[in-house]
């Protein structure tokens, strides 16, 4: 009984240290930022979504250097497409958990300012 209990401690342990079930795809939609934080709202599902750099990658940081490029400002909201992962189960992520979602962008695959067909 005690090596079955520790058997299902262990298992609870592992889950919450790997993490959340995550989702691989490609997302495409309008970025921009808020509190310097990268704000991506896809085309479908009609989310708001939290985008960052998957750790230990510099894409964060290159993602923030492309939107600076292109747009004016911060707030300017451009076009994106990335491959990463999302989570599968709603929830509120990011700064103070205003995000349905967190996209961990592992690839870029083009960012450029919108033109008026993106996401209709």
């Amino acid at each position: 009984m005690i090596g079955l209990l520790a058997l299902v401690g262990l298992g609870i342990v592992a889950f919450t240290v790997i993490g959340r079930p995550m989702k691989s795809g490609t997302w495409e939609g309008l970025l921009n930022y808020v509190a310097d934080t990268a704000v991506f709202r896809p085309c479908s599902p009609r989310e708001t979504w939290w985008a960052k750099g998957k750790r230990y990658t510099d894409i964060g940081d290159e993602i923030e250097k492309r939107h600076a490029e292109i747009a004016d400002s911060p707030y300017d909201t451009i076009y994106a497409r990335f491959r990463g992962h999302i989570n599968k189960n709603k929830g509120q992520y990011g700064p103070l958990g205003t995000y349905h979602r967190v996209l961990y962008v592992s690839e870029i695959i083009e960012i450029r300012e919108r033109r008026s067909g993106d996401c209709k």
